[in-house]
């Protein structure tokens, strides 16, 4: 047994037939208040309520990874620089000592 909703009026329904009032704009609910239908066609709202959980799983998991890869690119830019640096260090001697052998 199912409840069909629109505006204020209220009306018990059989199972089967769910689809043909959300077609009509009736929000269908079962007994427990659980939304079965949702006018405008939507049919498995609960199909779509799982994926909307799984989907936003996913997101979790990218937003995990997204940070990881934030904290490896700051400590790889971290290195760079200090290799740069040793680099820079390390290339100025040498052009001096060329200047005083001239």
């Amino acid at each position: 047994m199912l409840i069909a909703v629109k505006a204020n009026r209220e009306m018990k329904l059989s199972d089967d037939a769910a689809n043909e009032y959300a077609a009509l704009g009736y929000t269908v609910l079962d007994m427990d208040g659980n939304v079965v239908a949702k006018p405008g066609g939507v049919k498995d709202v609960k199909k779509l309520e799982a994926e909307n959980e799984d989907l936003r799983g996913k997101l979790a998991e990218a937003a995990v990874f997204v940070a990881s890869l934030t904290e490896e690119n700051e400590k790889l830019k971290a290195e760079l620089q200090k290799l740069q640096d040793t680099k820079k260090t390390a290339a100025k001697p040498a052009t001096t000592t060329a200047k005083k052998a001239e």
